[in-house]
């Protein structure tokens, strides 16, 4: 049981930041990883659930924690791109190409003109 004091909004977006800055600039994910998730339990965003997400689903013993966070971003902004192709690419990391393939057919369905995902949908079929 942890004693320290949970984060107050400020403290959760700088550390939120903090996180973001040290994966960018090669730190360490782990340490970038903690501080990400603490601050998203206090303020909750879906582009730095992504990227939680993605640090996620490199740990088999993670990947349903991947699943459950890629889920809350596509809750909070259902027409996020980065957030479709995670669940996509959590999907296709779990040998399930048709439930990749209705991912990505969602961006299309907001984003018709996107040719990488278009492309993507080509090697499925």
């Amino acid at each position: 049981m942890s004693t320290e004091a949970p984060l107050t909004r400020d403290e959760a977006a700088q550390q939120k930041q903090r996180a973001v800055d040290m994966l960018n600039s090669g730190g360490d994910p782990r340490v970038a990883y903690r501080l990400l998730s603490a601050a998203l339990e206090v303020l909750p965003d879906a582009h730095n659930l992504v990227l939680l997400a993605e640090i996620e689903v490199a740990n088999p013993l993670w990947r349903q924690r991947a699943l459950d966070h890629l889920k809350q971003a596509i809750d909070l902004e259902p027409r996020l791109t980065a957030a479709w192709l995670g669940l996509g690419n959590y999907w296709s990391v779990r040998g399930q190409p048709e439930k990749q393939r209705r991912c990505l057919e969602r961006i299309l369905a907001y984003e018709p003109g996107n040719r990488d995902v278009r492309q993507a949908l080509d090697l499925l079929r």
